[in-house]
């Protein structure tokens, strides 16, 4: 049983986060991202493997 939840911090990584997450999967329970209003497609990715995705802006 996974008992890691991973949190990824992410602004216009769409180069990335595939990669990200895939490396994490095996591991974790959950994957969340937290998104500051990328404009490429950061969100549409993450999602697409699985993460939930919020977007809250960076202070």
């Amino acid at each position: 049983m996974n008992l890691v939840t991973v949190i990824i911090l992410t602004y216009n990584e769409a180069l990335h986060i595939e990669r990200c997450i895939r490396s994490v999967q095996l591991i974790a329970e959950k994957i969340f991202v937290v998104d500051s209003f990328s404009t490429d497609d950061t969100v549409t990715r993450a999602r697409k493997l699985g993460a939930e995705v919020v977007q809250r802006p960076w202070k």
